[in-house]
């Protein structure tokens, strides 16, 4: 985290939609060194890991003055081709400068996207994702989940877990390839109404399946928030 936090304060950043491409590459590569990893290769402000057939890269996407001189949110892209397919994510952050909310968007992505694709492609022992086995269609696999991203206020006591296994029985019926599969929930309650609710694999979501989410028993609270869980099913 020391050197991710060096690079922020030193790195001369261009803060606006097209650029940034150097400064992410730089952190994912101080991210990957920092979990000791070296099986990759910088070009063209691509990181291209060596014995994988994987690339990622990404830049900024939209900036947002949320209040004057004060608040700032940033979207950042971010792109992991694994070969012919590929996963677009599309990941924001707030801050008090441009930068600092590059930078929150960043550790955005590798809390909540990142850390499962790393734990199923390097690390399956990696201890920031919770791994657990499921049955997906006739077929065991290894499943990655990441923390809960958590933007605004959650009641400390919350139901979360229902909401995995949830998305756990509605992937047991779904018939997938024996490749690396990922999956994405989105959630917002505003004013104490829930809002957006997409679940998506493979960057494909379904309307029956997030209808019946939105019906489920979400933490109660007056205030605004913004969940994210991101998971990866394992390739056999």
């Amino acid at each position: 985290m020391k050197k991710l936090l060096i690079l922020f304060l030193f790195f001369p950043i261009a803060v606006s939609a097209g650029q940034g491409a150097d400064y992410v590459s730089s952190y994912l590569k101080i991210w990957l060194e920092n979990h000791e990893f070296n099986d990759f290769e910088v070009k063209d402000n691509k990181i291209h890991f060596t014995k994988k057939d994987i690339v990622l890269d990404g830049e900024i996407y939209g900036v947002n003055e949320l209040e004057k001189n004060e608040r700032y949110s940033i979207e950042t892209r971010l792109t992991a081709n694994f070969g012919e397919r590929k996963l677009d994510e599309f990941v924001v952050g707030v801050g008090k400068s441009p930068e600092a909310a590059f930078f929150d968007s960043l550790e955005n992505f590798c809390m909540t996207t990142l850390h499962p694709i790393y734990a199923e492609l390097f690390n399956h022992d990696d201890t920031h994702v919770k791994r657990k086995k499921w049955k997906i269609g006739n077929r065991e696999r290894n499943i990655f989940i990441s923390e809960w991203g958590i933007r605004g206020e959650l009641p400390e006591k919350n139901n979360l877990e229902e909401v995995e296994e949830v998305i756990r029985k509605k992937l047991s019926q779904m018939e997938l390839s024996d490749d690396i599969h990922w999956v994405k929930l989105v959630a917002s309650n505003i004013e104490g109404k829930m809002g957006m609710v997409v679940l998506a694999v493979d960057g494909y979501g379904f309307d029956e399946i997030n209808e019946e989410l939105k019906k489920l028993d979400w933490p109660k609270t007056e205030t605004f928030y913004l969940l994210k869980l991101f998971l990866v099913v394992g390739k056999i």
